[in-house]
C-alpha cells in the first residue's frame, strides 16, 4: 500500500512519491529532527513477505553503509516500522542519465566527465567488496556537483557468496521467463550473468563500458526486437564501431570501451581503476589539443574543425589570429575552442573576490593582473606587456569603445589607455570595489560592499550614490545593462546569492536570478551565470528586464570566485579557466618537507586540527554545498558529521569536544560524537564567522559582517547566557583573532593601514595595539605554549618569538617555509602545520581556454524565442 503524505515512519515525514520498482517504492520525505529533506525507500507490503526480497533489502542497506563517496547516494539511516522496512539516503535533484541520453549523444567533455566519476564511484565500492550488479543510465543522477550512483539494491556483497542461500541461481537462464527474475537490467548484463555464473566486479565493468557507448553514441551498445534476440546479440555481437556514430571520437576511447565490452570476462578490463585512468589520459589529452567538438545533432557529434595547438609561440600566434575572427570564409561563424597559454615568468594569481581578466568588447584586447601589475595582450600577436604605473592593480575592465583599460590601484579608480601613457586617476576609492564596470553612457558604476552602488564620470569627478544597499545586504559586480535605464547586480544576504535589477528611474528593483549571482548580460540575448563549476545561460528580454525560458547548463569552468573565472567580449569570444583538478592535504614540518595525508583529493575548504591532535574537522565542498567532516588521524578514517549544506569555517573548543562553526551567517556548536544535533549560538542578520575560544572555554572570537565592514566581536558562554561585545572595530577588515594561550593577548589581522598586517592587543579591555608583521601578514596562530606567534604572508608562513603575561613583547619575524598552499593550520605542538595544497601553485592561472564565436554555440544550446 503506497504510504500518504505526514505518514511517519519513525521520525521521518512522508511528503510525496518519488517513483517505484520492483526493489522498493521511493518517497520524499521530512528528517523532523534536522529539518531537512530525504529520499526514504521502503519494501512494498506484497513483497514483505518474500525471504528473498527481504534479504536483497537488507543487502542494500548493508552494501551502502559501507560506501563513503561523491558519487554514491549516501545512506543516512534504517529503520522498521509496523512492517515496513525502509532506507533513508540522501535526497537529490536533478535528472537521471537515462532522460539525458533520450536527447541524443552528449558531447565528449561530458562522457569523460561524467565517465570518470562513475568508474571513480565504483572503484570505491569494489574496494569496498560490493557489487553494483545493477549499473544502468537510470540509476545514475546528473546534478550540479556531477553524478550519483544510486541502487545498490541490486549490489552482491563479496564476501557473502560463500554463505548457505547466497546462490546467483536467479540469474540462471532456466529463469529467463520469469518477471523480475534476472537480477539486474537485461540491456546492460555481462554475458557471464546470462550464463548464470558467479557475477563479479567485472560484470559491472560491462555495464560501464554499455553506458559509456551509449553517453559517446546516443545509442545502446546491443539491441534487441526481443528478450531472447537480446540476450542473442549480447552473447553473439560486436557493437558498432563508435566512429560510426561519432567520426572524431578519439580512438583510445574506441579502444577502452572495447575493453570493458569484451565478451570473456578474462580478457576484460581487470580494474574499473584502470579503466578511469584511460579516461583521465583521454580527457587530458583532449584539453591540451582542444580537439573539443563543437556542433552536435541526435545520435552524432558536434562537427566542427577542431584545432590542435602545440604550446609554444606558433600556437599562441595561431590562437590570436583565430580569435581575431581571421577564420576561412567558407565558415565565419564557425566555433573554435584554443588554448591560451600565459609565460612561465608570469605570475597570473587569483584574487579573492576580484576580478582577474577582462576582454574588450572587440575582442581584440585581453588584459590580465600578472605580477601584481597589469598587462596587456593583443590578440593579434603572442606577446603581452606589462602597463607601466599599474603595479598593486585589481579589478581591470575595459571601456565601451575598448580604448580604456579602468582599474583599481592605491586608494583610488584609474584609468589608462590601451595605447600606452600615464594613468589618470578617476576618482578615490578607500578599498577595492566589490565590482567596477563602465557604461555606454560614460560613466564608471561601482559597489561598496555592505554600502551601495555609485557612479563617477569616466573623464574624472564625485562619485555619487546609485544604489543604496539594505541592512545585512552586500552588494557586488554592478553593471548598467544596455539602454541606461536599470543596473543589473549581485545581492548577497544570510539568504544566499541573486541576481537582482533596480530600475533607474523608478527605484524599483526585482529578483532576475533567485539562487545565483554574478550575472552577466550577453549580446546574444542571454544572461551567463556561474554556479559552482557550471557556467549556465538563460534567455532575458531586455524590453521587458525579464528571463525567458529555463537556465541551461553550457559550459564546465573552474571553481572558487566567480567573477574571476570567465569573460567574453560583444563579438562572441569566451574566455575562461579550465576546471582544475582537486585539492591535497598534507603535513608539513617546520623547515617545508611535505608528507601527504592518505585522503582522497577534494574541494576542501578551512580545517583545525583538535588540541590534542587526534582529530582534523574539514570543510568539505560538495557541488554547490558545503558540510564538516572529521578525520581521525590514527585510525585514517573519514566521517561527515553536518547535513545542513552550509557549513563553514570550523575552530575546536578547548576540551577538544566540540565544533563551532558558521551556517546561514550565523554561529552553531555541535559534539564531535554526533549524538545531539547543532546548537544555535546567534541569531543575527550580520554575517558572523568564528575564529578561536578562549582557553577557560567561555568566550568566543568572531568576525561580524561583510564586504569592507568586518569587525571582530566576542561571544560570552556562561550560565546558560550570551552575551556579544564589540572588541576591534576600524574603517577596513578586521579579521581571524586568536586568544593567545594565557588568554590574555588577542592576535588579528586588519588592513586599517593599507595593507595586511598582523597585530596584538590585550584582552579584555583592547588597549594598545602591537604590529606584529612588517611587511604584511594574516591568518595569526599562536603556538600553544605561548612562545611562538605564526602568521602567512602569502604562501610563506612566518614566526615571530613572543612573551605573554603582563606585558608583551615579540621578536622581528622570520621566514619558516614556503609552499604554495590556499589554508594552513598549526598543530598544537607547533611542529606541524596542516596544509590545503591547490594543484596550481597557490591558485594560479597557467592557461585560460578561448570559445571563437562562442554566441553561435549559445544560441543553439539556449535558443530563444522571437
Amino acid at each position: 500500500m503506497a504510504l500518504t503524505s505526514g505518514t511517519r515512519l519513525g521520525p521521518y515525514e512522508i511528503l510525496s512519491p518519488i517513483g517505484k520498482g520492483g526493489m522498493g517504492e521511493v518517497y520524499k520525505a521530512n528528517d523532523t529532527r534536522l529539518d531537512r529533506t530525504v529520499a526514504i525507500k521502503v519494501l512494498p507490503e506484497h513483497l514483505a513477505e518474500s525471504p528473498e526480497r527481504k534479504a536483497r533489502f537488507e543487502r542494500e542497506a548493508k552494501a551502502i553503509s559501507k560506501l563513503n563517496h561523491p558519487h554514491i547516494c549516501t545512506l543516512y539511516d534504517v529503520g522498521e516500522q509496523d512492517g515496513i522496512d525502509y532506507l533513508v539516503m540522501e535526497y537529490i535533484e536533478g535528472e537521471t542519465l537515462a532522460e539525458r541520453l533520450k536527447k541524443g549523444a552528449m558531447p565528449l567533455d561530458k562522457v569523460l566527465e561524467y565517465g570518470i566519476q562513475i568508474a571513480d564511484g565504483l572503484d570505491t565500492a569494489h574496494r569496498a567488496g560490493i557489487v553494483h550488479r545493477d549499473l544502468k543510465p537510470g540509476n545514475a543522477m546528473l546534478t550540479k556537483s556531477g553524478i550519483k550512483l544510486l541502487d545498490f539494491g541490486l549490489a552482491k556483497v563479496l564476501e557473502d557468496e560463500a554463505e548457505p542461500g547466497a546462490s546467483d541461481a536467479p540469474t540462471r537462464q532456466k529463469d529467463l521467463t520469469k518477471e523480475h527474475a534476472i537480477i539486474g537490467t537485461l540491456q546492460y548484463m555481462a554475458p557471464e550473468q546470462l550464463e548464470g555464473r558467479t557475477a563479479n566486479s567485472r560484470a559491472d565493468i560491462w555495464a560501464f563500458g554499455a553506458v559509456l557507448y551509449e553517453m559517446a553514441t546516443g545509442e545502446k551498445a546491443f539491441e534487441g526486437a526481443s528478450q531472447a534476440s537480446l540476450i542473442s546479440a549480447i552473447m553473439k555481437d560486436e557493437p558498432r564501431a563508435l566512429s560510426a556514430f561519432a567520426p572524431i571520437a578519439p580512438r583510445l576511447l574506441e579502444h577502452t570501451v572495447r575493453g570493458c565490452l569484451d565478451k570473456d570476462p578474462d580478457e576484460r578490463w581487470q580494474s574499473v581503476r584502470d579503466v578511469a585512468r584511460q579516461l583521465e589520459w583521454i580527457a587530458d589529452s583532449s584539453t591540451e589539443e582542444t580537439a573539443t567538438p563543437t556542433e552536435k545533432s541526435v545520435g552524432s557529434w558536434r562537427r566542427a574543425a577542431a584545432l590542435s595547438l602545440v604550446v609554444g609561440a606558433a600556437a599562441a600566434l595561431l590562437a590570436a589570429l583565430a580569435v581575431l575572427g581571421l577564420q576561412p570564409e567558407a565558415a565565419p561563424d564557425r566555433v573554435q575552442r584554443l588554448s591560451l597559454r600565459f609565460p612561465p615568468s608570469q605570475r597570473v594569481a587569483s584574487v579573492i573576490g576580484r576580478r582577474l581578466y577582462d576582454l574588450s568588447p572587440d575582442g581584440r584586447h585581453l588584459v590580465y593582473i600578472a605580477n601584481r601589475q597589469l598587462h596587456l595582450r593583443p590578440m593579434d600577436t603572442h606577446e603581452s606587456q606589462p602597463i607601466r604605473g599599474t603595479e598593486g592593480a585589481s579589478n581591470p575592465f575595459f571601456s565601451p569603445d575598448g580604448e580604456w583599460i579602468g582599474f583599481w590601484a592605491q586608494g583610488s579608480i584609474q584609468k589608462v589607455s590601451v595605447r600606452g601613457g600615464v594613468p589618470a586617476k578617476v576618482c578615490d576609492v578607500a578599498v577595492d570595489p566589490s565590482g567596477v564596470s563602465w557604461s555606454a553612457e560614460g560613466t564608471i558604476v561601482f559597489a561598496l560592499s555592505s554600502q551601495g552602488i555609485y557612479q563617477v564620470p569616466a573623464a574624472g569627478g564625485a562619485p555619487e550614490p546609485l544604489v543604496r544597499f539594505e541592512a545585512g545586504e552586500v552588494g557586488k559586480e554592478p553593471t548598467i545593462l544596455p539602454g541606461g535605464q536599470a543596473v543589473m547586480f549581485t545581492s548577497v544576504n544570510a539568504a544566499g546569492h541573486q541576481t537582482l535589477i533596480q530600475s533607474l528611474e523608478k527605484n524599483e528593483r526585482r529578483v532576475v536570478i533567485a539562487n545565483a549571482g554574478y550575472a552577466r548580460y550577453a549580446a546574444s540575448g542571454h544572461l551567463v551565470y556561474p554556479v559552482d563549476t557550471t557556467l549556465m545561460a538563460v534567455g532575458f528580454d531586455l524590453s521587458r528586464m525579464e528571463v525567458v525560458g529555463s537556465p541551461t547548463p553550457v559550459m564546465e569552468i573552474k571553481g572558487g570566485f566567480p567573477m574571476s573565472r570567465f569573460a567574453f567580449s560583444d563579438d562572441g569570444t569566451l574566455v575562461y579557466e579550465p576546471r582544475r583538478p582537486r585539492d591535497r592535504l598534507v603535513w608539513v614540518d617546520r623547515s617545508g618537507g611535505v608528507e601527504p595525508l592518505p585522503l582522497a583529493e577534494g574541494r576542501y575548504g578551512r580545517a583545525a586540527v583538535s588540541p590534542d591532535a587526534r582529530f582534523v574537522a574539514l570543510r568539505v565542498h560538495e557541488g554547490s554545498s558545503s558540510d564538516l567532516w572529521l578525520y581521525d588521524v590514527g585510525r585514517e578514517t573519514l566521517r561527515k558529521l553536518t547535513f545542513s549544506g552550509a557549513a563553514g569555517g570550523p575552530i575546536w573548543t578547548p576540551d577538544g569536544k566540540r565544533l563551532t562553526y558558521s551556517s546561514g551567517g550565523n554561529l552553531f556548536s555541535i559534539g564531535i560524537d554526533g549524538s545531539a544535533p547543532p546548537e544555535q549560538l546567534t541569531m543575527d542578520t550580520h554575517p558572523q564567522f568564528a575564529t578561536s575560544w578562549s582557553p577557560d572555554g567561555k568566550i568566543l572570537a568572531y568576525n561580524q559582517g561583510t564586504g569592507g565592514d568586518i569587525d571582530i566581536w566576542t561571544l560570552q558562554v556562561e550560565d546558560g547566557s550570551l552575551t556579544s561585545k564589540l572588541f576591534v572595530q576600524t574603517p577596513a577588515y578586521d579579521r581571524h583573532a586568536s586568544f593567545s594561550p594565557d588568554g590574555g593577548w588577542v592576535t588579528y589581522d586588519s588592513e586599517e593601514s593599507g595593507r595586511r598586517e598582523v597585530y596584538v592587543r590585550s584582552f579584555p579591555d583592547g588597549v594598545g595595539k602591537i604590529q606584529i608583521s612588517t611587511s604584511g601578514g594574516h591568518h595569526p596562530e599562536w603556538n600553544l605554549n605561548g612562545k611562538e606567534l605564526f602568521y602567512r604572508n602569502g604562501e610563506v608562513v612566518m614566526v615571530a618569538d613572543v612573551e605573554t603575561g603582563a606585558t608583551f613583547q615579540a621578536s622581528r619575524p622570520r621566514k619558516l617555509f614556503e609552499i604554495p598552499f590556499t589554508a594552513i593550520r598549526v598543530t598544537p605542538d607547533g611542529n606541524r602545520f596542516l596544509a590545503i595544497v591547490p594543484p596550481e601553485a597557490s591558485d594560479s592561472v597557467s592557461s585560460l581556454n578561448v570559445v571563437v564565436n562562442w554566441f553561435e554555440e549559445l544560441k543553439r544550446l539556449v535558443p530563444i524565442d522571437k
